[in-house]
């Protein structure tokens, strides 16, 4: 069969299969497919050796050549195989056309990698204006599929070459593929690619960690997710495509529709909004305290009351902001906001929160009351500083910890300690308390989660939970449960004993007394009168060193 020339095959514009020549067609740079295997490659080239090319390749007129818009595997396989000819179908078609065929022929395919398929769908989104459902109708795949491949466009490049290699799924990649920043996609990345065990995770294992490291509950926010202003660049979280509620395709799995998938983008609200509090309270005349000055006030219960906390001087059990608000002249609060932290409290002082309680009856303001208050504190009618306040409760959890809990067995140990953990995961005192350096909060949490979920050690299980238990309650309430399991108190938390060492000495008279020896010996004079021996309480001993002494003087 004659070769048809470019001009003819254009014009006619038929369908049917004509022998074109192998050095007229060239490779289409558009062409969706861009990974061949080699090893596949020769396999074909030989099988096309004894029996030809039996489908025709499909191409497109570009001035003097032929463009492949779908085949390449096949024409280079016949140009390995050394034929001079292969058979093709030529069409006159628009770069959309064409690309709707060359997605449609090429990316069908069962070895088609997951990133190619996902471009070649993104060029028709894109490009040429598809939208989801024509591609999903031109491909015969369903809308979540091609909502789920365009997804893996906005993988970053790291996560891009795990995908590739084969060391995460496609099913993980689009997990990854989900989280909006790049810096926290190489994290999870890393994460999922290798747990504690060295393998990759499970993908039930990584939608787990996931959701729990870089989602965030829209509910639990300090801010209004509707509120436009806060960050304008950012918008109302309620329109925003990164909530899962907002992509129905793509979160199908997250029970909650108001789920913030950009942790960052919270986090910056978040700071956004507690310094719009704090400039809010400036202007209203308040008073603004931060950083360590903060962090003492807040942990000296003996300083300040938080407004949202319970007023135990009211029968009514009312919080102290209420009680405040009835006063006449209500004191002014402040807002202390930790560093370690971030939430800015809003607090009034001990004095003035008493002031108010006095004003309103509820408190007498006698010296009695706070003696009281005191002695419930410390037992011995003086208030305990932080310092010491923070050495009992280590003291009594400590003790209470070598009791240990019930006998339980391993896998009810790490199960408890895990969801101990979990819930409590924040706390550096936990950290700590389990033997971890804590330089990071959050480095030092996670390695104490894979302590708890891979050691065999119950004894370090129930550390953990015994500690996660215990650093939530109060002095009282450790003090409490310590004498209910038969602990004492006051004999733990004595100060230690250093400072008197008197009764020591007497153990090791050996050694004392042989260095005792030789300074009589040299001392001589004063043992000379015998009858000075006799009022010292310890003669035997001191006698006999005497009596060496003066054997050693009798040769002179």
């Amino acid at each position: 069969m004659k070769p048809a020339t470019v001009e003819a095959m254009a014009f006619r514009g038929e369908s049917a299969a004509e022998m074109l020549d192998i050095s007229m067609i060239s490779p289409w740079t558009n062409n969706p497919r861009r990974t061949i295997d080699p090893e596949r490659l020769r396999e074909l080239a030989d099988s096309i050796g004894k029996v030809g090319v039996l489908q025709p390749i499909l191409v497109r007129p570009d001035n003097a050549r032929f463009l492949i818009v779908s085949g390449e595997r096949r024409w280079r396989a016949a140009r390995q195989a050394g034929l001079k000819q292969i058979p093709a179908v030529v069409r006159t078609l628009t770069d959309a056309e064409a690309l709707e065929l060359a997605v449609t022929e090429n990316l069908q395919r069962e070895d088609v990698p997951p990133l190619e398929e996902a471009e070649g769908y993104e060029r028709l989104h894109t490009t040429h204006g598809y939208t989801v459902e024509e591609i999903a109708d031109k491909v015969g795949k369903s809308k979540t599929y091609v909502y789920s491949r365009l997804k893996l466009t906005s993988l970053c490049e790291e996560a891009r070459e795990y995908l590739r290699n084969g060391r995460i799924t496609p099913t993980v990649a689009l997990l990854i593929a989900r989280i909006p920043t790049p810096s926290q996609q190489v994290e999870a990345t890393e994460r999922v690619a290798a747990d504690h065990t060295g393998s990759p995770m499970s993908a039930t294992r990584a939608a787990q960690m996931i959701r729990d490291w870089f989602m965030t509950r829209l509910e639990h926010a300090h801010f209004d997710p509707a509120d436009a202003t806060l960050c304008p660049a950012a918008g109302a979280c309620t329109d925003c495509h990164k909530r899962t509620g907002n992509e129905p395709e793509l979160f199908g799995d997250i029970q909650h529709d108001d789920t913030c998938t950009d942790s960052v983008c919270y986090e910056g609200k978040t700071v956004a909004h507690f310094e719009r509090v704090k400039a809010e309270h400036r202007e209203k005349g308040g008073r603004v305290v931060e950083g360590a000055d903060a962090v003492r006030a807040l942990h000296n219960e003996q300083a300040v009351y938080l407004l949202d906390s319970l007023c135990h001087y009211d029968n009514g059990n009312r919080r102290w902001g209420e009680v405040i608000a009835l006063a006449q002249n209500p004191p002014p609060t402040i807002l202390m906001q930790a560093d370690a932290e971030g939430i800015p409290y809003h607090v009034v002082t001990r004095k003035d929160a008493l002031a108010v309680a006095r004003e309103l009856g509820m408190h007498d303001g006698d010296d009695e009351s706070e003696a009281d208050e005191a002695e419930d504190d410390d037992g011995r009618g003086a208030p305990l500083s932080w310092v010491e306040r923070n050495d009992r409760m280590d003291r009594i959890a400590t003790a209470i910890v070598q009791l240990g809990p019930r006998e339980m067995s391993l896998i009810e140990l790490r199960a408890l300690a895990v969801e101990l953990f979990h819930q409590y995961d924040t706390s550096p005192a936990v950290i700590a308390a389990a033997g971890f350096h804590v330089d990071e909060d959050h480095e030092a949490g996670e390695a104490l989660m894979e302590t708890a979920n891979t050691t065999a050690d119950p004894g370090v299980l129930r550390q953990i939970i015994a500690f996660a238990t215990l650093i939530l309650l109060d002095l009282d309430d450790l003090t409490a449960l310590a004498k209910e399991l038969g602990l004492d108190v006051d004999a733990i938390t004595a100060p230690d004993p250093e400072p008197e060492p008197e009764p020591e000495p007497e153990p090791a008279p050996k050694k004392k007394r042989g260095k005792k020896a030789k300074a009589p010996a040299e001392a001589e004079p004063e043992p000379e009168p015998e009858p000075e021996p006799e009022p010292e309480p310890a003669p035997k001993k001191k006698r006999g060193k005497k009596a060496k002494a003066t054997a050693e003087a009798t040769p002179e």
